[in-house]
C-alpha cells in the first residue's frame, strides 16, 4: 500500500482567516534574518513560521504573516514597519 503525500501550496496561494490579515513585502535591502527575528517578535510565531513566511515573500513578491483582529494587525504591523519592511493591514 502506498502512502500519498499532501501537496505543499504556498501560504501565497491560500485564503486567509481572521477578520484582517497582515501582508508583508519583500524589498532588497532587509536582511532575511532580520525579517524572520522581527516575524517572531511582532507576531509571536516560532522560527520555522517566521521563515517560511520570510521566504515566501522573498519568492512571491509578499506573504500574509498574520491574521487576527485589526487593531492586533496594526500592532504587529508597526513592529515590522520599524526595520523596513512594507506592510499592509486589510480585511479579510
Amino acid at each position: 500500500m502506498s502512502t500519498i503525500s499532501p501537496i505543499h501550496t504556498p501560504e501565497c496561494m491560500l485564503p486567509s482567516t481572521g477578520s484582517h490579515v497582515l501582508v508583508i513585502f519583500n524589498n532588497d535591502h532587509t536582511p532575511i534574518d532580520l525579517v524572520v527575528q522581527t516575524l517572531m517578535v511582532a507576531t509571536s510565531c516560532g522560527p520555522e513560521e517566521a521563515i517560511e513566511e520570510t521566504l515566501e515573500a522573498h519568492k512571491c513578491g509578499s506573504a500574509v504573516v498574520h491574521a487576527g483582529p485589526q487593531e492586533e494587525c496594526d500592532a504587529a504591523a508597526s513592529v515590522i514597519e520599524r526595520v523596513g519592511v512594507r506592510t499592509l493591514v486589510r480585511p479579510d
